[in-house]
């Protein structure tokens, strides 16, 4: 048997097949990206915590669909605020990129391929420390209220940060702090929506009330799961 699977590939749902899958679907992310979006710099860097290929892909979609002056507020810093901005290019430059990230070296290390790339005018990286806040989870760190207190009518919210190891239900304070700041029709993206944690998160979103309509999932992309708001 083993000799028949290895003559016609690997067993379905073993470790081997899975990690094929994952390297074809990144790699045909990855180069569907580059066709769309030729960065003029190096190419975006990707860590072992970068979002998937698949979910970048996702957002630049989103981008290029929001109306003419949307705003898109990124919770957690890195490849995908490059693909979103060139993608606003692609369309005219018409959206902007509020991204925050937490840690100032990484927020760095995104400033310079946004420099390198091209698109540091339709992009607002902000360096957010965080803070205490009070949730129905209790007391969490999250971004400081100064570094996102300005940003309303958001358009696609883009929920990445802050890392998970910050505490329990680390993204949930997105949900009471930011679901009234959401255009109507935003559309809100959560990664790493298999874990627990942003599962409980999906289901609070669900549950928001806007007139007696609720949010509706779009798409579920790998490990990344597309809402709309009402």
């Amino acid at each position: 048997m083993a000799s028949v699977q290895r003559t016609l590939g690997a067993a379905p749902g073993s470790l081997e097949a899975r990690l094929r899958h994952h390297v074809i679907r990144d790699t045909s992310a990855l180069l569907t990206l580059h066709d769309l979006y030729p960065a003029p710099g190096e190419h975006v860097p990707l860590t072992s915590w970068s979002a998937y290929p698949a979910t970048a892909l996702m957002l630049t979609e989103h981008v290029r669909e929001l109306p003419a002056g949307s705003t898109v507020l990124e919770l957690g810093s890195g490849a995908t605020t490059v693909w979103m901005a060139l993608a606003s290019r692609r369309r005219g430059g018409d959206v902007r990129i509020v991204s925050l990230e937490a840690s100032p070296d990484f927020a760095e290390v995104t400033r310079t391929a946004v420099r390198r790339n091209g698109v540091n005018d339709l992009v607002d990286l902000r360096v957010a420390a965080l803070d205490a806040v009070t949730t129905k989870h209790g007391e969490q760190q999250w971004y400081e209220a100064p570094s996102w207190n300005d940003v309303s009518g958001i358009g696609l919210l883009v929920v990445d940060g802050p890392p998970g190891g910050t505490g329990p239900h680390a993204r949930y304070p997105a949900v009471e702090l930011l679901a009234d700041r959401l255009a109507p029709g935003a559309i809100v993206v959560i990664d790493d929506a298999d874990r627990d944690d942003e599962k409980a998160m999906l289901a609070d979103w669900l549950t928001l009330d806007r007139d007696g309509r609720h949010p509706e999932i779009l798409e579920v992309r790998e490990n990344a799961t597309a809402l709309r708001m009402p």
